[in-house]
């Protein structure tokens, strides 16, 4: 069980690389938006990340969030929540360093990959300083996953950004 628990983690950490060859390509509308359109200084707020029409299975995704420091913060403590669309056997890993969240949510060894429309997930923020802010998927440091951890390449219909206006 360690062993697969370290493949999984390295599989994650590697997905992330830039210089990975793509095995396919397919079409993913890829949203961010808050569950509400404005909030209080102090408040939590929760970004949703959504995938829609997906027509290519994925075993796993790596994706950064950009976000403005003097306005949010990524909330650790409560952490990130996996969607619908990955089911119960998964394995999630977040990291927020200089403005950008890291998420990585991968399959477990075993399972079929999936396609479709669902929540990736939902990411808890603290509300800094008032004023108009955004939070934005950085196109260029995505990668997605094949059940055979090829990286699928990724025509996007759409790319979504979040905002919000703090009281």
């Amino acid at each position: 069980m360690k062993i697969l628990f370290l493949g999984l983690i390295a599989l994650v950490l590697v997905s992330c690389a830039d210089d990975a060859e793509t095995s396919a390509e397919y079409d993913m509308i890829l949203t961010a938006k808050f569950q509400q359109i404005s909030a209080d200084v102090g408040d939590d707020v929760q970004l949703e990340i959504l995938i829609d029409e997906s027509t290519q299975s994925v075993f796993g995704i790596c994706l950064q969030l950009q976000y403005d420091e003097d306005y949010l913060i990524y909330d650790e403590q409560s952490g990130m929540t996996t969607g619908d669309i990955f089911g119960e056997n998964y394995l999630s890993f977040t990291q927020s360093e200089n403005g950008i969240v890291h998420v990585s949510i991968t399959l477990q060894q075993g399972e079929d990959a999936l396609a479709g429309t669902g929540i990736l997930c939902t990411l808890p923020f603290n509300c800094l300083m008032a004023g108009n802010t955004d939070i934005s998927i950085i196109s260029d440091n995505i990668s997605v996953y094949d059940l055979d951890g090829n990286i699928i390449d990724l025509n996007f219909s759409t790319m979504g950004s979040a905002e919000l206006l703090i009281n």
